[in-house]
């Protein structure tokens, strides 16, 4: 009877772990991600919240699995780059270099968004050059007009600075005069 009730209070523990894995969204394992389905609001939060050990840890192993941001469903690959951006992690500029070749447009332009925020003022060459890609994406430009990712771009080369960021900006600009008037305009409010 003893051993029954021991093993009958082990079963229950162990069942109440493994649900707690199952609900839980931070776990001994590090942070469970199913990639295919949408990320629920709370799991979204929960990953919001992981500092930057956890954050890396997770990421790393979906890595180290083959599965970078483009296998994870769109709402997942958002929240890592809004978890990148708040984040010293060393896995961020790798996420935000993935988000800005991702398939979809929205993660193209919220990474974008996110660069412009994070680096303002530190023009840098990697990201001048990564900024100018994404630009000139062709997945970017529905009958030959540039849609909002293109603008996205102009402004987190202006919130970056620099001579050879606005020089980038005119250059990118010379054959569209509407984007050329939008990177006067951009200047022009600075002075």
């Amino acid at each position: 009877m003893k051993i029954k009730n021991v093993l009958c209070r082990n079963l229950t523990a162990l069942l109440i772990l493994v649900g707690f894995a199952e609900i839980s969204p931070v776990f001994s394992a590090g942070f469970q991600i199913n990639l295919a389905s949408p990320a629920t609001l709370k799991n979204w939060r929960s990953l919001q919240s992981l500092d930057d050990a956890s954050l890396t840890q997770t990421w790393t192993r979906h890595n180290n699995k083959g599965k970078g941001l483009g296998h994870f469903h769109w709402t997942w690959r958002l929240g890592w780059l809004h978890a990148c951006a708040k984040s010293n992690a060393s896995i961020c500029p790798a996420i935000y270099a993935a988000g800005l070749k991702d398939d979809a447009m929205v993660v193209r332009t919220k990474t974008v968004q996110i660069i412009g925020k994070r680096y303002e003022q530190r023009s840098d060459k990697t990201l001048l050059t990564s900024l100018e890609k994404t630009f000139s994406d062709k997945r970017n430009f529905r009958k030959g007009q540039s849609l909002r990712v293109q603008r996205d771009v102009l402004y987190a080369l202006k919130k970056l600075g620099g001579t050879e960021a606005h020089d980038l900006s005119i250059r990118l600009t010379k054959k569209d005069p509407e984007l050329r008037d939008y990177v006067e305009k951009l200047h022009k409010k600075a002075i």
